[in-house]
């Protein structure tokens, strides 16, 4: 087997404007040279913009991109004119399917146990994790992280905000004791219990 010695170079990134760069590779061998010039378009504005905007906002907008692929054909001429790129695609379009849906599956079950368990213990541990989950961690992570720009520390400061305030409340209606007159169930077997 025969080594061809070959010579490559590769430019550093020239940015030409705010919306064009490229580079350039070149490459010898003995008898030929090829000189290549990459020429991109930057997305940078467009994509920091996107990012920068509210969840709310861009999932029913990315909903509504997919549906509109699915039902005008898009997404099938995509996948004919290259199916790795409509694999990359459909594989992004799925994680969010299915993060909305075991959102959604989460919440169902929360709300059923919270339904089925609501004068026991458990509900009362429940409400207070949800409330206090809802009620401190996103409005301290907005303030803290983002208006006093301390970032994810901000985060931090609203998950500890959140269950400090939960461990309280749980401390309180622990020393209470009504948590003690909780109702019997019956379970298998024929035993009581408390409801937990």
């Amino acid at each position: 087997m025969k080594n061809w010695p070959l010579q490559t170079s590769v430019s550093d990134v020239q940015i030409d404007s705010d919306d064009l760069a490229h580079w350039t590779i070149d490459v010898k061998g003995p008898n030929w040279q090829v000189a290549t010039r990459y020429d991109f378009l930057r997305q940078e504005q467009m994509i920091r913009v996107n990012m920068a905007e509210p969840l709310w906002r861009q999932v029913p907008r990315a909903l509504g991109w997919m549906l509109n692929y699915l039902f005008t054909g898009t997404l099938f001429r995509v996948y004919r004119a290259s199916h790795q790129y409509g694999l990359a695609l459909t594989t992004f379009q799925l994680m969010l399917v299915w993060w909305l849906t075991l959102a959604g599956l989460g919440g169902g079950l929360i709300a059923w146990l919270a339904i089925r368990l609501i004068n026991g213990p458990f509900a009362f541990g429940l409400v207070i994790g949800v409330g206090t989950a809802w009620l401190m961690t996103p409005p301290l992570t907005w303030l803290l992280g983002g208006r006093a720009h301390l970032g994810a520390a901000g985060g931090w400061l609203g998950l500890c905000g959140e269950s400090v305030l939960g461990a309280l409340l749980l401390w309180r209606r622990l020393r209470s004791g009504r948590w003690r007159r909780a109702p019997l169930l019956v379970v298998d077997g024929g035993a009581q219990a408390q409801a937990a």
